[in-house]
């Protein structure tokens, strides 16, 4: 149903903490510690507020971006200091969106993808299909342990989001 979260992970997963949104959140986030060729790594997976307030999206445009910015405050005090962190998943937010912004200014930086927007809606025009519209509301956001490349949006899968993919690296000091 909308709104799960998943993990799939080559390496043994040390931990997994399933996190309650604070008031006005829709979904759960969850920690992941695992055993990384790197070391340990801490992984939060986010499904932040959809845009939608009172069932409408052009309200929530305008009203949900400060229950984002509570959400990922909440969440970012709960993890584990001195880890490496990686933050990702549907943000519900444009880069420049308050959670990005707020990961940011916490020393970690979104990874800029190539390909298409992570995110679009489709429907039917004289039985073709097409996007209607399109953003990118997917991120992976990482702390200065990491060195991204190849970030790309595969055109792939049947959800209407497509799926992120980032090689990442120890950053060289």
């Amino acid at each position: 149903r909308a709104g799960g979260l998943a993990v799939l992970s080559k390496h043994a997963i040390r931990a997994d903490d399933l996190w309650s949104p604070p008031k006005g959140g829709f979904f759960p986030a969850e920690r992941v510690v695992v055993d990384s060729p790197l070391g340990d790594l801490q992984i939060l997976h986010v499904h932040l507020r959809p845009n939608v307030d009172k069932g409408n999206w052009l309200l929530g445009w305008h009203t949900t971006p400060p229950v984002r910015r509570r959400e990922i405050e909440m969440y970012w005090k709960k993890l584990q200091t001195g880890t490496p962190t990686i933050v990702a998943g549907d943000f519900n937010e444009l880069p420049t969106g308050k959670a990005v912004e707020f990961l940011g200014d916490n020393g970690l930086a979104r990874v800029a993808t190539k390909g298409r927007t992570t995110w679009h809606h489709v429907i039917e025009v004289n039985g073709k299909k097409v996007s209607a519209l399109s953003m990118d509301i997917d991120h992976v956001v990482v702390d200065r342990t990491f060195a991204a490349s190849n970030a790309r949006v595969l055109d792939a899968g049947a959800s209407d989001h497509r799926p992120v993919v980032v090689t990442l690296e120890r950053a060289s000091r």
